[in-house]
């Protein structure tokens, strides 16, 4: 039931990482932070049939938007003070910045780990801010700022504009990404293998980090 409600893949004993080896895997962090609400411990079999992507919606609500950085603590995963993680994460927000068609209005650039687990990192890096032809600022930023494959369009949220989804072979990270009228951000989940749904963690995060002026 976790599973369905979050779209989080979990993993038994130990899964295949990229370079061989074998370690255990915790839930998205959308399903650890419902883990923790309801007291649920360890982890179950892998969700490896890939879902239907879901098309967003072409335009998002007419509002201006601000960002925010969530809680400190999501869950199992806590905002982390490794320098190098969040040094990409603040790299990937001062290029999202410069798609923008004026001075960004707001900011977000934070960096969670798993606190059992630290190779597990999900970053969050978004700006708001006049944006134009969002479709084609998106393109961008999956293909140049990231570089994702398999990208194809998924659910973009309450918020709207587009989202899309895409594993980036470079980095070994699911990337999932939208784009609005007035506000464009990237999620990054290193550690999960490309079996792991990321769709249900990104729009966790999004929900969490995008307000209304």
């Amino acid at each position: 039931m976790v599973d369905r409600l979050t779209g989080a893949a979990r993993r038994t004993g130990a899964t295949m990482t990229a370079v061989g080896g074998f370690r255990r895997c915790p839930a998205g962090i959308a399903a650890a932070v419902l883990a923790a609400l309801l007291s649920v411990a360890g982890c179950s079999d892998p969700v490896r049939t890939a879902r239907p992507a879901e098309v967003s919606p072409a335009a998002s609500p007419q509002m201006a938007m601000r960002l925010v950085v969530p809680s400190k603590k999501l869950g199992l995963f806590q905002v982390t003070t490794d320098p190098e993680v969040n040094g990409d994460t603040e790299r990937i927000a001062t290029a999202l910045a410069e798609l923008l068609g004026e001075p960004a209005t707001s900011s977000v650039a934070v960096s969670y780990q798993d606190t059992r687990y630290p190779e597990f990192t999900v970053r969050l890096s978004g700006v708001s801010g006049r944006v134009e032809n969002s479709g084609r600022v998106l393109d961008v930023v999956l293909t140049q700022i990231h570089r994702a494959d398999g990208v194809a369009p998924v659910a973009a949220g309450q918020w709207g504009g587009f989202a899309r989804c895409g594993w980036d072979r470079y980095t070994q990270a699911h990337v999932c990404a939208w784009a609005d009228h007035s506000s464009i951000g990237s999620v990054t989940l290193t550690g999960y293998g490309e079996a792991h749904d990321p769709v249900r963690d990104f729009l966790f995060l999004r929900g969490r980090a995008e307000r209304p002026a």
